[in-house]
């Protein structure tokens, strides 16, 4: 169905693939203008130990959006 889909003169799997990387820009975007509140975000997942500190900050800014 996609391939009958993707036979015109845009296909819909690169559409697609634009849309994802739009958002993951903006949500990029959104977590370097407010990096404290995504820390915040991620503790409160609880899922991650709080100590030692530099662990949580460093994958605040590794994990993507």
């Amino acid at each position: 169905m996609i391939r009958k889909l993707d036979q015109g003169k845009i296909p819909v799997t690169m559409l697609i693939r634009l849309a994802l990387g739009a958002y993951f820009i903006y949500s990029g975007f959104e977590k370097v203008g407010d990096p404290f509140a995504f820390l915040k975000t991620i503790r409160l997942y609880e899922m991650m130990p709080e100590e030692p500190p530099y662990f949580l900050n460093t994958v605040a800014a590794v994990f993507p959006p």
